[in-house]
């Protein structure tokens, strides 16, 4: 069975409602053998991410920056994973009430240096969470989780 680590830092209501979503692609008939692991990104270990067969991120942005919460993730996994994921399947989903182009920024060079790969363009979030944005959501984490299942090379 394939695994999905779902790194979430979900402090508000529209971030618990885009872990919702993402967790909500995997009710999927195609998708239903991935194994569905959500970690909030401050207990999320090395361990987590090299059992993955993929990583959905999920931060909000802060001062215009990636979370603290999801800043600690990569501090604590950067070394132990860093050869072991080269070319993970990942995709991210940021919320921002403002600029976000700083979080943007820094999750590139985060995952650029850990050699992941990005299957989809990281989705920024503004405002509430409505039906279209729940099914941007919905598909990329599915898009993440049959790469790691193997569906899509």
């Amino acid at each position: 069975m394939s695994k999905l680590l779902i790194v979430h830092h979900t402090v508000s209501p529209a971030t618990s409602e885009i872990l919702d979503a993402a967790k909500s692609a995997f009710d999927l008939e195609e998708l239903s053998d991935v194994e569905v692991i959500a970690r909030p990104a401050l207990v999320a270990s090395a361990i987590d991410t090299l059992e993955a067969d993929g990583v959905v991120l999920l931060t909000p942005v802060n001062i215009g920056y990636l979370s603290g919460a999801m800043k600690h993730y990569f501090d604590q996994i950067y070394y132990p994973c860093l050869d072991a994921t080269k070319k993970l399947p990942f995709a991210a989903v940021l919320h921002s009430n403002l600029d976000a182009s700083g979080a943007l920024r820094a999750l590139d060079a985060i995952t650029t240096g850990m050699e992941w790969t990005q299957v989809a363009e990281p989705l920024l979030v503004t405002g509430a969470i409505d039906a279209g944005v729940r099914e941007q959501i919905t598909e990329l984490a599915g898009t993440v989780g049959a790469y790691a299942a193997g569906l899509i090379d």
